[in-house]
């Protein structure tokens, strides 16, 4: 199988990484949107191109994590960046993969029960009963706040009692 037939001429012994990163992005996010498309797991659907983010994220993340461990020499330089990139960017796919294919949706049809039959119905609040409590306890606050403003500031510092 052929993943990706053309690349970027990008070379190994570039200095900065985000050169050749910006240069091989766009290639390589093509490739993935293709492979998370043709995967069909349903968990991602609807999510697909947050899906591709985070696997182009990843890949980035790899390689700049690899690219230091090659400058402290513990581990061979890269040869083709274009090369490493796909097939990380492959197998981190293929690990999302195996992880999310047994998460699955409900049905269309399917939904959760009503709310009424898991509450009890003392449990159920009447929202006009919870308005009332508001309205009174927003009167209360105001009429606090009034004869706070009253108060001399001798009286401020006095501990309050109604």
């Amino acid at each position: 199988m052929v993943i990706c037939s053309t690349y970027f001429s990008v070379s190994p012994t570039d200095a900065n990484f985000g050169t050749a990163w910006t240069k091989l992005y766009p290639t390589l996010r093509l490739l993935v949107r293709r492979l998370v498309y043709s995967f069909h797991i349903q968990s991602w659907r609807g999510q697909e191109d947050d899906i591709v983010e985070d696997i182009l994220q990843e890949t980035a993340r790899r390689l700049i994590e690899y690219q230091k461990k090659a400058e402290y020499g513990e581990a061979a330089p890269i040869q083709m960046l274009e090369r490493m990139a796909v097939v990380t960017a492959y197998n981190y796919c293929k690990d999302m993969r195996r992880r999310d294919w047994r998460l699955g949706r409900l049905p269309e049809g399917a939904h959760s029960p009503d709310v009424l039959d898991i509450i009890s119905e003392r449990d159920v609040v009447d929202l006009s009963e919870e308005a009332t409590e508001c309205l009174y306890q927003e009167g209360l606050f105001t009429l606090f706040v009034g004869k706070f403003d009253n108060l001399t500031s001798q009286q401020r510092k006095k501990p309050f009692l109604v």
